[in-house]
């Protein structure tokens, strides 16, 4: 599944269905938070749980890193865009993602990033943001958000961790989503 000239298509060009086939979408930037190169698979694996089954999951990074990470994340059901050279590329090839989506009826988004750049999508439905570096996050991206979580590798586990309202200057009480706390509520797991 690809964009191309603000149309949702399919890998063999044909034009998907008006509506989407899912109303979330995981949106990626590898340029801002890339993982260890080690840790790639199981970071995306990982991410993948945060989001709906059905959700649609676009990864973005310049393109040498795009070139690098593409064949290892199509399995995983990623559709991995290449930014090009540009610094920003990348937030701009997924900002018009997340637009295309949603007038396809996708309103809920997942956001792998720190940049001010995605807070253009709160105006298109809710917007959750998954941080690794919670230090650096964009205060226009976290008073636009639903809910934040930072995410960290422990040495053996990807984790999630809620950011309280002291450890971000845009000083709002942060949580996860709902579906982090069904994933990790010890009572609700089979």
């Amino acid at each position: 599944m690809s964009v191309v000239s603000g149309t949702l298509t399919d890998m063999g060009g044909g034009v998907l269905d008006e509506q989407a086939r899912s109303p979330a979408a995981l949106l990626w930037d590898m340029d801002n938070m890339p993982g260890k190169r080690g840790q790639l698979l199981g970071l995306a694996r990982f991410l993948s749980l945060v989001v709906p089954d059905d959700a649609y999951r676009y990864a973005a990074a310049r393109r040498p890193t795009w070139k690098r990470t593409k064949s290892r994340l199509e399995p995983l059901g990623f559709e991995v865009v290449s930014g090009g050279q540009s610094t920003s590329g990348a937030d701009r090839r997924l900002c018009d993602i997340g637009r295309v989506l949603s007038r396809n009826g996708c309103h809920h988004f997942t956001v792998v990033s720190n940049d001010r750049f995605f807070s253009c999508l709160s105006t298109l439905g809710t917007v959750h943001v998954v941080t690794l570096d919670p230090a650096n996050l964009s205060t226009r991206l976290a008073q636009t958000a639903e809910s934040i979580t930072s995410l960290h590798f422990d040495g053996t586990n990807w984790r999630l961790d809620a950011l309280d309202a002291t450890q971000h200057p845009s000083q709002r009480a942060l949580a996860p989503p709902r579906r982090h706390q069904i994933l990790s509520d010890p009572q609700t797991s089979p």
